[in-house]
C-alpha cells in the first residue's frame, strides 16, 4: 500500500513540473510572437 502512494505523490509531482514546463514554453512562445509587434 505505502508503494501506491509513494507512485500516486510521484506522479503528482512529475505531472505539477510537467505543467510548470509547460506554462513556462507557453509563456516564450507568446513572448516570441509578441516581440515583432511591439518594435513595430
Amino acid at each position: 500500500m505505502a508503494a501506491v502512494r509513494k507512485i500516486r505523490n510521484w506522479s503528482k509531482c512529475y505531472k505539477d513540473m510537467y505543467d510548470n514546463i509547460l506554462d513556462q514554453k507557453i509563456a516564450h512562445i507568446i513572448q516570441c510572437v509578441d516581440a515583432p509587434n511591439e518594435q513595430g
